[in-house]
């Protein structure tokens, strides 16, 4: 027993020894790698790792690399894996995903069947953040308020720290992750394509690609000029983005087309009526889409096919003031005296007073070298005395007065004689009375199934007519009978002839249009818009003229001081 001491203590000693011994010394006794990182330099650049493999294990490995976190936040750690080993040695620069100045645990990996083993941490402190990467954003277009996806990288932790523009515009984040960020396009007038620019910890990225924000682009036009009522064409496109169209002419004073229809790239529109310092002039077309608007690169006209407006009178007692020419110049009948407008040197002169009783809505009208005063009312009263006007010297003679008491009626002359149907008329409003003033006899003729009003009859080579409601009746004085010539959808209106020849009507309302009667056809064809104000600020727009050879002098003299706007007299010469 005693001589088996010794080797009874050599055997303890080698079990010590072994027991004591790290697990280098003996490789093959552990399946896993033995790892440990040399160095972690922290530069310009990101943080440089070198690590060593002290012993592969019996394990087949399948990868070592670095993983990372920041030590202040439990995130979850990024890893590299490493491309190759280099004498047991890997090095390894990390470069995404780092803040500046913030202190990153620092270890090395091995994934080993399916387990990964690490060595223990170094800390390294980050100087500068890693640039943020963009490699994509979807849609590359969109309206308001619509939505973007932006991929890429290094798009930080904290998404209070992450700053996104659509050109100079900050736009809404709504959704972070550090490889992808959800922003919102942002609402109002801003449209247009923009670089989208990302800053993460205040280092940015600006892509070379563009976002487009819808907003409308006006291009080109189908006409650059037209008449109230036509349609034109707007091109451009982005019109059916957003709300519905909202085009203006002239954004000062409001006048709006009606949007007939909408395609991305045309808009078709009807032209406005509008007021008289609208007609005529060139103003920009404006379209506006919610809150994005367009300015056209040209300029459009809402033609009148009036010439300028002329000189007014200074001031009218009666707004409706009959009017013959004579001489080329226009005599006006208002209400107790006669003025007149002469165009060749467009003004207006006071011509006389009338020695009679003042009244309204008399009839006044010229026969050969003379004019004519028949009726008209003042103070409910209703007047049929008669008086011949001598143009030329400005003096009147009283004639013996009608058989009745008229006022507001339509009267034309014909072979010397005036003739006079509706208004207000004591003997009958509906029958048609020839005067002559040669001889003041006075004849009682047909009847007309309407009752019409100042303004409503004129003629032309040698025939007369009547406007009675819709229809237009021509009169044969031989037969004395009505026939239908025509229709007119105009409403109420009032009749002039150019040269004896060309007659026109200019409708009351809703918005005056002055139409040209075409003979051939028989009928009634739009040639201008009156420019002054319509209807629609004025109900009882009414109109005074004159026609000359060539031109057609057309008035309406409103004496309500608060729409004095719609004053006006305006010249149309056919073209």
């Amino acid at each position: 027993m005693t001589k088996n001491l010794p080797t009874l203590a050599l055997y303890l000693l080698f079990i010590c020894l072994c027991s004591c011994a790290k697990e280098k010394d003996f490789p093959s006794q552990n399946p896993y790698p033995l790892l440990q990182v040399i160095s972690a330099t922290a530069d310009s650049t990101g943080i440089k790792v070198s690590a060593e493999v002290i012993s592969t294990g019996t394990g087949a490995i399948k990868e070592y690399g670095i993983a990372y976190h920041p030590v202040s936040r439990a995130e979850k750690e990024l890893k590299i894996p490493a491309s190759a080993l280099a004498n047991n040695k890997f090095d390894i620069a990390i470069t995404n995903q780092l803040i500046g100045q913030t202190s990153y645990e620092v270890r090395a990996y091995a994934l080993v069947d399916d387990k990964t083993v690490y060595s223990d941490y170094v800390i390294a402190k980050s100087v500068l953040s890693s640039k943020p990467i963009i490699t994509a954003f979807t849609p590359t277009a969109g309206a308001s308020y619509s939505e973007v996806t932006i991929t890429g990288n290094n798009f930080g932790e904290d998404r209070y720290k992450v700053e996104v523009y659509i050109g100079t515009r900050s736009v809404s984040v709504i959704s972070h992750e550090v490889t992808k960020l959800v922003v919102r396009v942002p609402e109002g007038s801003y449209f247009g394509s923009y670089p989208i620019r990302v800053v993460v910890n205040e280092i940015e990225v600006i892509t070379s690609q563009k976002f487009e924000i819808f907003g409308p682009y006006i291009t080109g036009i189908s006409k650059t000029e037209a008449e109230p009522g036509d349609t034109l064409t707007l091109f451009g496109r982005n019109f059916d983005k957003g709300n519905w169209p909202r085009v203006l002419h002239n954004d000062l004073y409001n006048v709006v087309f009606t949007v007939v229809s909408v395609t991305d790239f045309k808009l078709t529109l009807q032209v406005p009526f509008t007021i008289g310092y609208q007609y005529d002039k060139p103003y920009p077309i404006s379209l506006t889409l919610g809150d994005k608007k367009a300015t056209s690169p040209f300029n459009f006209t809402i033609r009148s096919n009036f010439d300028n407006v002329v000189l007014l009178p200074e001031k009218s007692i009666d707004s409706y003031m009959p009017a013959f020419e004579a001489d080329g110049k226009g005599y006006f009948f208002d209400f107790n005296h006669v003025k007149s407008f002469d165009p060749g040197t467009n003004s207006w002169r006071e011509e006389s007073k009338f020695p009679g009783v003042a009244r309204y809505n008399a009839i006044w009208q010229r026969v050969g070298d003379k004019g004519y005063l028949i009726g008209g009312y003042e103070n409910w009263r209703i007047y049929g005395d008669a008086w011949e006007y001598d143009f030329r010297n400005g003096s009147w003679k009283k004639l013996p007065s009608l058989p009745f008491a008229v006022q507001n009626a339509a009267s034309f002359v014909l072979d010397g004689k005036i003739y006079i149907t509706g208004g207000e008329n004591s003997r009958g409003s509906f029958t048609l009375w020839s005067y002559d003033p040669a001889t003041q006899q006075v004849r009682e003729l047909n009847r007309l199934q309407n009752r019409i009003s100042y303004g409503s009859a004129f003629t032309r080579a040698g025939k007369a007519y009547v406007v009675s409601g819709k229809q237009i009746l021509v009169y044969n004085p031989a037969l004395d009978t009505w026939q239908l010539d025509s229709e007119f959808e105009g409403g109420k209106s009032y009749a002039f002839t150019i040269g004896n020849k060309e007659s026109y009507l200019i409708s009351g309302s809703p918005n005056p249009i002055l139409y040209h009667y075409k003979s051939s056809t028989r009928t009634w064809q739009k040639a201008g818009t009156w420019p002054g104000c319509s209807q629609t600020y004025y109900t009882n727009l009414e109109f005074s003229g004159f026609a000359t050879e060539k031109s057609l002098y057309l008035g309406s003299f409103t004496t309500i001081s608060q729409v004095g706007k719609c004053q006006g007299m305006y010249i149309y010469t056919p073209k």
